[in-house]
């Protein structure tokens, strides 16, 4: 039984090893039937040998190999590979192809074809030259360099099963194409780079796998477009040049697992209309972070690590998120919550669906938005601090909320409303943003800004667009190109604003109507008010237009008339180069003594008639100097050389106006200040490489937003001398006293 039962288990191993399995017993003999043949030569020195690949490829049986020399590089021909052939070259840098007359270098029609070791370049003969075009399937293409081709490597309808591995893919408009129902593909180890469109595009393509690829300065990167069920893992892709480094585009339940992702400018992951994907353990660094746009809805987020950049969301608010981290903090996610109050400290959060929720003493910097709020009501958001972001703060579709007292610096946007309503934005400070501080757009209507301070903004101050009722008041906008811009915006309310030293006080763009603009102190502008296109029945009056390079412009293109005052005797606007007069009075001016009205109209030039009837003869409002500025500081500094002193300057305007600093330092240099507003306190720090026994005189001067200064405040600080060294009764006395010793200074007596 023993010897029966040995004789069984012998015939079973060597059943194995001589019949495998089915399935391996295929794929071993697909694959190794192409190492079975012969090998035909082409160039070289071989008796034997062709001149021409095709000709070795038209005498060559399937499984044969044709091995091509490169002392006869470049080889010009249009290649068709109809049999299962292995095609190697001797070298993939000097062994070259270039296409003929056609419009690819070559063609598989065959099965199982391999190549490798070949640059294939296709001159331009055609605007869609291909490099390979594969209209099969169970090819390998490998360890080849792929340049100057429209498509480097396209794969025609229903190609599958292909490989595509180890080659460099450069130079090309779009480096790999699979151009309709390619499935069951596998790109990897490619270097892709330079290619002036996209590095590889998948259309209508299914169950491909691309992995261990690196993208290098590619147009794009990859785009998914209409396709399903793809991996793309473990690829590496830096300075992509403009939109995107991985797009999905109608594309879904797709997976986008463990790829670095270093673009400069272009969003690291972009969706599209697309659901049910899977973005995991991604890693990407500046640019525009993660997109997703367009009804992309039911995706999952997972444990994807971003840095210099975040999550922007558009018309896409139903997806799942989990432990993702923006700069190593967490992104805070919140749907459907109510009365909540978020108090950890956030990389960025986002607010989907709730009501009441409260965001304080956050610091949101270096992401894509700071907070986003989507159908989200009755939220608020103080006290935060956001520096360095694309958007500080982004309100689609949400209601009744109050932005108050945060603090937005160097940001792309700061705050842009869409589609939002009776929201209030309040005693908030912009600096140097980069694009707009401030955008109200879409439908967003009933909105108040308040009290904020705009300076320094690249482009816009406050930006409006399809937006109504809404009222700009009592806010200060300096130093920026466009101050207030109005595109299709009607019925709103400017009033009480300093908009100062812009390029543009106020523009108005086109089709924008009814809107209200008094009280407002425009000064020191390039164009104090400007109409571009048709923007009727505008009311302005109640206006002081001072220093501005013209107070008033109307474009060639505008045929806009506007009413530019208030009537008799409210009267119209003070214009500071009005050259009338002011001896009568009366609806007509012609009634003897003054009325503060000037008798002529103000004439501003445009096609159709604009003036104002009534212009002021003094500006409205009486204005009053900020007060000296109040110095707190030690008058005795201890610290030694090259010490750093600190101090702290405030002034008060009783009109509330901002207020610069002007620094008169010891040295004899001077420098002005931003604005500050009233009353607030800046802590000054100044390096003194003082000797001992020195003494030191800063003087320190304000000025409010209308050039108006006050007197100067002084600051004398002393460096004490050692007491061993302060042997003179004298010299300790004027120590005790350092103004008494600045007097004699000044008087050369000391």
């Amino acid at each position: 039984m023993k010897k029966l039962l040995s004789v069984a288990i012998i015939l079973l191993f060597f059943g194995m090893v001589i019949f495998p399995s089915s399935g391996i017993q295929i794929e071993e003999t697909s694959r190794t039937l192409l190492h079975r043949g012969n090998t035909l030569y082409v160039g070289g020195n071989g008796s034997g040998n062709y001149s021409k690949i095709q000709d070795a490829i038209d005498n060559a049986s399937d499984g044969d190999t044709v091995f091509v020399y490169d002392d006869s590089s470049p080889y010009y021909e249009d290649i068709i590979v109809d049999k299962s052939l292995n095609i190697i070259g001797e070298n993939r840098d000097t062994t070259i192809i270039h296409n003929l007359d056609s419009s690819y270098v070559l063609s598989f029609t065959a099965d199982w074809v391999n190549i490798s070791n070949f640059s294939i370049q296709c001159y331009d003969l055609y605007y869609y030259s291909n490099g390979i075009i594969i209209y099969s399937d169970y090819n390998k293409i490998f360890n080849n360099n792929i340049s100057e081709n429209y498509y480097g490597i396209y794969l025609e309808n229903s190609s599958n099963y292909n490989i595509i591995k180890n080659n460099i893919i450069y130079d090309n408009t779009i480096g790999i194409f699979l151009s309709n129902a390619n499935n069951n593909n596998t790109i990897t180890n490619n270097d892709i780079t330079l290619n002036n469109y996209l590095g590889i595009s998948i259309y209508s393509s299914n169950n491909n796998t691309i992995k261990d690829n690196s993208f290098y300065n590619n147009q794009h990167d990859i785009e998914f477009k209409n396709s399903y069920n793809n991996i793309l893992k473990d690829n590496y892709f830096e300075d992509t040049r403009c939109c995107e480094c991985i797009c999905l585009h109608s594309s879904d339940n797709n997976l986008v697992t463990g790829n670095l992702i270093f673009p400069i400018y272009a969003t690291g992951i972009r969706l599209w209309s697309s659901s049910y994907n899977i973005i995991i353990k991604n890693t990407i660094s500046k640019g525009g972070g993660i997109s997703i746009r367009k009804s992309s809805d039911y995706n999952i987020f997972s444990n994807n690590s971003l840095y210099f950049c975040g999550f922007r969301l558009d018309e896409s608010y139903i997806n799942n998120f989990y432990n993702n981290t923006i700069n190593g903090k967490p992104l805070i996610c919140l749907v459907d919550k109510s009365d909540t109050i978020i108090n950890i400290d956030a990389g960025q959060i986002i607010i989907l669906n709730c009501d009441n929720v409260t965001v304080k003493n956050q610091e949101l910097c270096n992401t894509s938005v700071g907070i986003i709020l989507w159908n989200s009501d009755n939220c608020s958001i103080l006290n935060n601090n956001f520096r360095d972001n694309g958007n500080g703060i982004s309100l689609p579709s949400s209601n009744n909320n109050i932005i108050i007292d945060n603090y937005f610096n160097k940001n792309d946007f700061g705050i842009s409303l869409g589609g939002s309503s009776n929201n209030i934005i309040m005693d908030n400070n912009f600096y140097s943003g980069h694009h707009s501080d401030i955008e109200i757009l879409n439908n967003s209507n009933n909105n108040i800004i308040k009290s904020n301070i705009l300076y320094n903004n690249y482009w816009n101050g406050i930006r409006m667009w399809r937006a109504y009722n809404n009222s700009i008041i009592f806010n200060i906008v300096s130093n920026s190109y466009l101050s207030v811009i109005f595109h299709e915006s009607s019925y709103n309310n400017i009033t009480g604003n300093n908009i100062t030293n812009n390029e543009d006080g106020i523009r108005f763009s086109d089709s924008s109507q009814n809107n209200i603009v008094t009280e407002n102190n425009i000064l020191n502008n390039n164009d104090g008010i400007t109409f571009y296109d048709d923007n009727d029945n505008n009311y302005i009056y109640h206006n002081n237009f001072i220093n501005n390079g013209r107070n008033a412009y109307i474009h060639s293109n505008s045929y806009s008339i506007s009413i530019w005052d208030n009537g008799y005797p409210s009267g119209g606007n003070y214009w500071d180069d009005y050259n009338g007069v002011d001896n009568f009075s009366g609806p007509n001016q012609d009634i003897p003594g003054s009325d503060g009205i000037g008798d002529t109209p103000y004439d501003i030039p445009s096609f159709v008639k604009n003036e104002d009837k009534y212009p002021l003869i003094e500006p409205l409002g009486e204005n009053h100097p900020p007060s000296n500025p109040i110095i707190e500081g030690k008058r005795k500094f201890k610290e030694g050389e090259n010490g750093i002193y600190t101090f702290t300057i405030y002034s008060i305007d009783v009109n509330g106006d901002s207020i610069s600093y002007l620094f008169n330092w010891s040295d004899g240099t001077q420098e002005w200040t931003g604005f500050y507003p009233s009353g607030e306190k800046l802590k000054i720090n100044v390096s003194i490489p003082a000797e001992k026994g020195t003494y030191f005189i800063f003087k320190i001067k304000a000025k409010d937003i209308f050039g108006i200064e006050s007197d100067w405040s002084e600051l004398v600080i002393t460096v004490p001398r050692d007491k061993a060294l302060s042997s003179s009764p004298f010299l300790r006395f004027l120590e005790r006293y350092p103004l008494l010793q600045a007097i004699l200074m000044r008087l050369g007596l000391q």
